[in-house]
């Protein structure tokens, strides 16, 4: 399908950027957020600052990074029909609230599996978690985040191709 009736409709190839956009954007904010944490919790009995800091990153970093990009790969299948499906709204409002949207699901699924499975409790009392609207957070904002540099990129290359169409021919 062309670009210039779909405007927002994006190419496998620019989908996949987005879903890596998204993967890369979720590092960042966790490990911005395993750093925030060593730093609240540095001391007894992690240790120094510089301890609990490599403490956390070591481990946060490669664990959440291969949670994430499993998550992400699963949850191709649900974003790439989304896409499809908004792909002739030029709203980039409604683009950004359901992709806001998804990638708060998929946070808020990924604690209450984790929950469910490690037996801590129900889906109900994974709400009552701080961290559960934490990561419901990050992974909204990861997942809207994708979608921009998608949308970024189809529009910069759409505008590119129209600026080429109507530019005049020297010769």
């Amino acid at each position: 399908m062309s670009h210039d009736t779909t405007p927002l409709s994006f190419t496998r190839r620019e989908f996949w950027s987005g879903a890596i956009a998204a993967w890369c954007a979720f590092m960042i904010i966790l490990t911005v957020t395993l750093m925030i944490s060593a730093i609240a919790t540095a001391g007894m009995p992690w240790g120094s600052l510089g301890s609990t800091l490599l403490l956390y990153l070591l481990y946060g970093i490669p664990f959440g990074g291969i949670v994430a990009a499993i998550v992400t790969l699963l949850s191709l299948p649900i974003v790439w029909p989304l896409s499809r499906l908004l792909r002739r709204s030029e709203s980039v409002t409604v683009h950004i609230v359901a992709y806001l949207l998804l990638g708060g699901l998929l946070g808020f699924a990924v604690c209450a599996l984790n929950a469910l499975s490690n037996g801590s409790g129900d889906v109900v009392t994974v709400f009552q978690s701080p961290v559960t609207w934490l990561v419901m957070l990050a992974c909204a904002v990861s997942v809207a985040a994708g979608w921009a540099w998608a949308a970024r990129t189809t529009l910069r290359l759409l505008h590119r191709r129209r600026a080429e169409a109507t530019a005049p021919v020297s010769g």
